[in-house]
């Protein structure tokens, strides 16, 4: 079921510092959508807040057209799953324990698995690639199996909205398109909406449907990825001069970010 998600003139903080002032956004249908921006604009933060994760100090998020301040944690992860950045696990966990996790919201505290989460679970660890590794320990793997371990996880939820907090970091650049890849593979065999925080902008150009750029705690530009993704835009963004061009690969216009430069402080 496609859900929506809308966030209406959202104050952030930690603490006394407020770090996105004034954010409105709405995802309203199956998308990938990348979230780029400078360290420290606020994108994280808006995740969390997103996800209930968070409180805002001022706006209001809404889930189905509900304000998700009136949803229990275990009711909002039933609706979307977040993969936070550099997520850890013991390292003694098998990968099946911790798929297994993503159906609490589904069972109670101390319920046993029942015959539809196993089968909820083997299909997220199929989903992901991990059906040989199901009974290896967490410790074992490498990078890249675990961030699909994380995955599968999520997916166990079964929500509609999946949201990842920067899905390649420390992975190198093969296991980074393995994931890029799995993960728009995953959107359009289950129409999931699919919100996640990229530094990696040419991974945001190929991936992404739509674009989001924040910069200090607001939201920059928004649209496709031609309208975002221009000189001018990521100069006023980043501070950075850039080479925007497209490349003929395969038959088909992909467009390409070269930075070459740094400009005035921005």
């Amino acid at each position: 079921m496609s859900m929506s998600l809308a966030a209406h003139q959202l104050t952030l903080a930690y603490g006394e510092k407020v770090v996105a002032p004034d954010m409105s956004i709405t995802f309203d249908k199956p998308e990938i959508v990348g979230i780029i921006g400078p360290n420290g604009s606020g994108k994280s933060t808006l995740l969390k807040a997103l996800s209930h994760l968070i409180r805002p100090v001022a706006g209001r998020v809404l889930l189905q057209g509900e304000n998700i301040a009136g949803f229990s944690r275990r009711k909002v992860a039933k609706w979307l799953s977040i993969l936070p950045q550099a997520a850890t696990a013991p390292g003694d966990y098998a990968v099946y324990d911790l798929v297994a996790c993503g159906r609490a919201p589904h069972r109670g505290v101390f319920a046993a698995l029942s015959p539809e989460d196993c089968r909820v679970i083997e299909e997220a660890i199929a989903l992901v690639g991990l059906e040989q590794l199901s009974y290896r320990r967490m410790g074992t793997l490498s990078g890249g199996e675990k961030q699909r371990a994380w995955l599968a996880m999520a997916l166990a939820q079964q929500s509609s909205i999946l949201m990842l907090d920067e899905p390649t970091t420390y992975l190198d650049v093969h296991h980074q398109l393995e994931m890029m890849q799995l993960i728009q593979r995953l959107h359009t065999e289950l129409q999931l909406t699919v919100i996640m925080v990229l530094h990696d902008l040419n991974q945001a150009i190929r991936f992404c449907h739509r674009i989001i750029a924040v910069k200090n705690g607001r939201i920059f530009a928004d649209g496709d990825v031609e309208t975002v993704m221009t000189v001018e835009q990521m100069r006023q963004l980043y501070g950075v001069e850039m080479i925007i061009t497209q490349i003929l690969h395969e038959g088909k216009k992909q467009l390409v970010c070269l930075p070459h430069d740094v400009c005035l402080p921005h």
